[in-house]
């Protein structure tokens, strides 16, 4: 396992198997486990108190560029089976091409995971 970069932060599943073993089965104390490891004993503490490896996020995070298109794109979607015809639907392709023709600064993934995830009144998933 060794010495880890500066860049590297979670322990592999595998890593933090071995890490409880030695201390829970084995009775090595946490420092004597940290030392032979290469990493931090709050590192070691961390992973006794858990009862397995999580990613922890404070809060979600901040969609800015969804929250300012998120009308426009629901009225867009409201409106277009009356130009699509009613057999066609609008996809988010086309979504996206029409949000940047009236000049809204959006990328093409977040109106696509809209769409996707049904964020704009359960629209559909076609991205042709």
């Amino acid at each position: 396992m060794g010495l880890r970069g500066p860049l590297e932060r979670m322990l592999t599943v595998d890593q933090v198997h071995v890490l409880r073993h030695k201390v829970l089965v084995e009775g090595r104390s946490q420092r004597q486990v940290a030392a032979e490891l290469g990493i931090s004993r709050r590192t070691v503490r961390k992973y006794l108190t858990e009862p397995e490896p999580r990613r922890r996020e404070a809060h979600p995070r901040a969609r800015p560029v969804w929250t300012r298109v998120e009308a426009r794109v629901e009225a867009l979607l409201a409106e277009s089976a009356q130009w699509t015809g009613g057999k066609q639907q609008l996809t988010a392709t086309r979504l996206h091409e029409l949000l940047r023709a009236e000049g809204h600064q959006v990328g093409v993934t977040v109106v696509k995971a809209a769409v996707r995830s049904g964020g704009a009144s359960g629209a559909r998933s076609s991205s042709r």
